[in-house]
C-alpha cells in the first residue's frame, strides 16, 4: 500500500489474499452433494468409510457444520467451527502456547485452537496452528496414535489404532 504497515492496511492485506484463495470443486464435494457415488474410487470410498466412521475424524471436522442452512451446504466444509486441544505445542511442564486460553481465561481452553476447514488441505502444508507437521501422513498418524496426552486434551481425541491401509485410504480420500 505504499506506507508502513499499519492495522487497516494489514486487514486489507489479508483480505486481498483472502480472497485469492479459491477452491473448486471436487470428487468428494460431488461424491457428498449429488450422491455421484462412482466419482470417489473403492479404496477413496473407503477413506471416507474411516474418516466419518472408524476414525471419527467428523466429531470435529464435520461435513456440513451445525446448524448450517441450504446456502451453506453448498460446499462441505469438515469443520465444527469450535476450538479443540489435541496437544499440538505441547511441552514438558505444560503447553508452550495456551491457544484460545489467551483470550477467555477458561481453564477448559488451555491449549485449545480452533478446527480447521479440510477444503484444500492437500494444498497447505505445513499442518497444525504452529505448522508442526509437515505432510498429511504424519497428520493421519499423530491422530492415530491419541494426539499428544495432557491434562486439558479434547475428549475426542483418543488412540485409533488404525492399520496401515485405514491410514492409506484416509491420506487418499483428502488428495482429491
Amino acid at each position: 500500500f505504499n506506507e508502513r504497515p499499519t492495522p487497516d492496511n494489514m486487514a486489507r492485506a489479508l483480505a486481498a489474499y483472502e480472497r485469492t484463495i479459491v477452491s473448486r470443486d471436487s470428487r468428494v464435494d460431488r461424491f457428498l452433494l449429488n450422491n455421484e457415488f462412482a466419482v470417489l474410487s473403492p479404496q477413496e470410498r473407503y477413506g471416507f468409510e474411516v474418516f466419518t466412521r472408524r476414525a471419527k475424524c467428523v466429531n470435529c471436522h464435520r461435513i456440513f457444520p451445525a446448524g448450517a442452512d441450504a446456502r451453506e451446504r453448498r460446499r462441505p466444509l469438515f469443520t465444527d467451527f469450535r476450538y479443540h486441544n489435541i496437544g499440538i505445542g505441547q511441552r514438558p511442564g505444560g503447553p508452550a502456547d495456551v491457544g484460545r486460553y489467551e483470550q477467555t481465561r477458561a481453564p477448559a481452553d488451555w491449549g485449545a485452537f480452533r478446527t480447521p476447514s479440510l477444503r484444500n488441505s492437500v494444498r497447505t502444508p505445513p499442518y497444525m496452528h504452529d505448522g508442526s507437521i509437515a505432510t498429511l501422513e504424519e497428520v493421519v498418524e499423530f491422530y492415530s496414535s491419541g494426539g499428544q496426552p495432557n491434562a486439558y486434551l479434547s475428549p475426542a481425541i483418543r488412540p485409533l489404532f488404525l492399520t496401515g491401509d485405514e491410514k492409506a485410504a484416509a491420506h487418499d480420500l483428502v488428495e482429491d
